[in-house]
């Protein structure tokens, strides 16, 4: 009977020890509310606040490009600068952007990107732009240079786990040149 009693007392008490910790926890705390607005005060996988993210990227563009010098009483013929002068139509790019999250809703981001193409050419061919004639033989240089920087400031009025919506204000300052 005591082997009974104490086979019972043991399997009762590893039963409690099974149940307190069950016990102990706390109901799920990650509900949501309406539109998928976190009612809790856990942090969710989309709405940790990144305090620093570093982007680094490129793009491969294919640009044409024409030239025509015209005057009112004389029309100027186009010059197709990648066949005349040997401008690559496809060609690399950079682009980087560095954000600091200066709150949950409050971003500041600073981004640039720069676009270059050269191209050197003897011509082989007379070409009439405007009142100037560039002969066969000319060796002509071109150049064309984007370079674009800005800095942002956003505030997010609405920021769920899966999108987020607010208003930006920002600076950018915009370099297209381009020399013959």
């Amino acid at each position: 009977m005591i082997r009974k009693r104490t086979i019972g007392a043991l399997a009762a008490a590893w039963a409690f020890a099974a149940f307190l910790p069950a016990a102990a926890q706390q109901p799920d705390s990650a509900k949501t509310g309406v539109l998928g607005v976190f009612t809790d005060t856990v942090v969710r996988y989309g709405l940790v606040p990144h305090h620093l993210t570093i982007s680094l990227g490129g793009f491969l563009p294919n640009v044409s490009s024409t030239a025509k010098l015209s005057s009112p009483s004389k029309p100027g013929s186009d010059v197709n600068l990648e066949d005349e002068l040997g401008l690559t139509p496809a060609n690399q790019s950079v682009s980087a952007e560095v954000a600091f999250r200066i709150k949950n809703k409050s971003l500041i981001t600073v981004g640039y990107f720069g676009f270059r193409r050269t191209a050197s050419r003897t011509l082989t061919d007379s070409i009439v732009f405007g009142d100037s004639v560039y002969h066969a033989g000319a060796r002509i240089d071109a150049k064309t240079t984007i370079s674009y920087i800005g800095l942002t400031y956003r505030y997010y009025i609405w920021r769920y786990t899966r999108w987020e919506l607010g208003a930006g204000l920002g600076i950018d300052a915009l370099d297209l040149s381009a020399s013959l």
